[in-house]
Parts: C-alpha cells; sequence; structure tokens
C-alpha cells in the first residue's frame, strides 16, 4: 500500500503536507470487434512546494523542503524540454 508509506509533516501552512511524491499507472488492455486495444492513464501526486519561512520548517522539515523543491525544479527544466 502506497499510502502507508506516505510521508507527511505538520507545518504552518498544513498539518498533513505531503513530503513524497507518488505516482498511479493505470494499464488497460480490452479487445473489441475493431481489434485489441491497449490504454494507460498515468496519475501523478507531488509533494507541495512551500516556502520555509512560511512553513516555518526547520530542521528535517526543512531539508526535507529544501530536497522537494529542488525535485520540482528539476522535473519543470524536463517539462520544458519536452
Amino acid at each position: 500500500d502506497g499510502c502507508k508509506q506516505r510521508a507527511t509533516a505538520s507545518t504552518k501552512m498544513n498539518d498533513n503536507s505531503s513530503r513524497s511524491h507518488a505516482l498511479l499507472i493505470v494499464q488497460v488492455n480490452w479487445t473489441s470487434t475493431k481489434g485489441k486495444h491497449f490504454a494507460t492513464l498515468n496519475l501523478v501526486d507531488l509533494a507541495g512546494s512551500e516556502g520555509m519561512k512560511k512553513t516555518g520548517a526547520t530542521g528535517m522539515s526543512a531539508k526535507e523542503g529544501i530536497k522537494i523543491n529542488l525535485s520540482l525544479t528539476k522535473l519543470a527544466l524536463v517539462v520544458k524540454c519536452l
């Protein structure tokens, strides 16, 4: 269960701030009179980007926030290249 492994932390902005990203991939195969078909649905839940001043994050939560923001920046650069 991915929900059991989901990391959260309390901040000034959000009592259950997500500290992790999640990806759910649903693949469906079916056959119709026109042949075989295949579809994929990708659902992505990204950890939120929150400024440390607004959240009041310190210690490990602050370090996680920095890493989350860095990963979101890198993702934006990848999407921009597409």
